[in-house]
């Protein structure tokens, strides 16, 4: 403050108010027309306000004691809240923003304008703190500008916020520095996931192959139960890193376990930044495996023609896995029934939900008979496949039947005499005995292969022919049933033939 050529200091009080007093004992301080002037500084020295010189004038005496002059000069100053201390404290992010950096990253805050600067690491939640104060200047204000900068090995990141009269006023700034640090991991990094099914629900089985692969890095294991893996990469060498933000990994399922090994499915994965900080990623994959066994049984009953009459023993089952190329050769047994296991000694895999069984089945006549059916999930999980019965369209075979009968003379009431030629043929298979009456006029002749081979099916015709000592002929013919063909014999076949009587 100056009046006329004297010149005073002061600073103001906690509330603004400020005050000087100029005084003179032997002489006066200013006179009427002194110029006044008032001009404020900060602590920095830099002019914040002022009042523009005037001069004293009588109005500014007092009016009971002309001389003395009281002056009330309010000012008006750019000057913001003001602090003499401040804490600064916060986190620092890596560059998703949201996750800590952790320990270890150099924070310097500065405020050029008051030539104030602190550095801190970060503790291992990434957090800093940082303190200025001082008794005598002050350390902020409104409007400064606070410049940070992180440092963490080579990569440097900058940042400025500009403080508020609250900041200020409280003493406290708390400011979350976001970096574009990406994050690195160093010593260990596992990956680990679900292998699921080709549904991408039900998990795959046990005993896959998964390769990951990430950076030079590569580690092979087993699925586990429920389709889990996890593959772990280490490094002893700590100054190594195994994985950055942005890394790509690889993910490859091999099936081992079946005929003939593939990759049965892949995936591709971008690390990221939480991932790498963390040192984990988790990475499922969808195959397009279905549910397998590596034991499998068919079993039914085939039947004949019609679907009442079970097939006889000893008939031809071939049972085969068209998509697997597996196969069975079998037969019939108990009544016409089958059943058969799929199962590899080497564990390999035999059957997989889809899979399609042919069933083939050849009687003796070599005719053929084909029925398919598809495994399905819970055939699969039971491991088993029961009640696939087959209704063919093979006729009744046998391969023994018999045939008997009386035979009579013309009028069908007298029997015909012992040792009458009698041959009997099966026309449809070319096959015939020869042999006589006996017993008062009675036949019975068995057709059998030792070769187990068919000697009678359904509606085969049967000839009946019967020759007299004079040389005459009578035949009868006859297609047999099923039903005579299943029991095997052909009862009571009489034959009344238009040979007389003879004496």
């Amino acid at each position: 403050m100056k009046a006329g050529t004297l010149e005073s200091e002061t600073t103001t009080a906690g509330n603004g108010l400020y005050e000087a007093t100029f005084f003179g004992l032997l002489a006066p301080v200013a006179r009427t027309g002194d110029l006044i002037s008032v001009v404020v500084t900060d602590s920095a020295g830099q002019e914040r306000g002022k009042v523009e010189a005037f001069p004293l004038s009588e109005q500014h005496l007092d009016a009971d004691s002309p001389d003395l002059a009281n002056i009330d000069l309010p000012i008006t100053t750019d000057v913001g809240s003001m602090s003499n201390s401040l804490s600064v404290s916060g986190t620092v992010y890596l560059d998703d923003g949201e996750t800590a950096a952790g320990s270890g990253v150099e924070v310097k805050v500065e405020n050029a304008k008051r030539n104030l600067t602190q550095s801190v690491l970060t503790d291992r939640t990434g957090g800093y703190a940082i303190e200025f104060s001082d008794e005598v200047k002050m350390v902020s204000e409104t409007d400064d500008v606070l410049t940070f900068t992180a440092s963490l090995g080579d990569k440097v990141f900058s940042a400025s916020r500009t403080l508020t009269s609250a900041e200020v006023e409280g003493g406290l700034l708390s400011y979350g520095l976001r970096t574009d640090f990406p994050a690195t991991a160093n010593e260990t990094f596992v990956v680990y996931g679900t292998v699921f099914q080709v549904d991408g629900q039900a998990p795959a089985r046990a005993g896959l192959k998964v390769v990951v692969k990430l950076n030079d890095f590569e580690v092979a294991v087993p699925t586990e139960s429920e389709g889990r893996y996890e593959a772990t990469n280490v490094v002893l060498n700590s100054s190594v890193v195994i994985a950055t933000t942005g890394d790509v990994v690889n993910v490859e399922v091999t099936a081992t376990d079946i005929a003939v090994s593939r990759v049965v499915g892949t995936a591709t994965h971008k690390l990221t930044t939480a991932e790498v900080k963390a040192q984990r990623a988790e990475i499922n994959v969808t195959t397009d495996l279905k549910a397998a066994s590596k034991v499998l049984s068919l079993s039914g009953q085939v039947y004949l023609d019609g679907g009442e009459i079970p097939a006889p023993d000893g008939l031809k089952v071939v049972v085969a896995n068209t998509t697997l190329d597996g196969q069975i050769d079998d037969v019939t047994i108990d009544g016409g029934k089958y059943n058969v296991t799929f199962l590899d000694l080497s564990n390999k895999i035999v059957a997989e939900t889809g899979d399609e069984f042919k069933i083939t089945l050849t009687n003796g006549d070599g005719a053929v008979y084909e029925k398919s059916y598809t495994a399905t999930t819970a055939d699969i999980g039971a491991g088993k496949i029961e009640g696939l019965d087959i209704t063919t369209d093979f006729a009744v075979t046998n391969t023994v039947l018999s045939l008997s009968g009386q035979v009579y003379l013309d009028g069908g009431e007298i029997p015909a005499s012992n040792s009458l030629a009698i041959t009997v043929s099966n026309v449809t298979r070319d096959q015939q005995i020869s042999d006589v009456t006996m017993d008062g006029g009675k036949y019975n002749i068995t057709f059998l292969d030792f070769s187990n081979k068919i000697v009678a099916a359904t509606a085969d015709e049967f000839k009946i022919t019967l020759t007299n000592a004079n040389g005459a002929v009578f035949e009868k013919t006859h297609a047999v049933s099923s039903e005579e063909v299943g029991a095997g014999k052909v009862e009571d076949l009489d034959v009344v033939t238009n040979f007389g009587a003879t004496t």
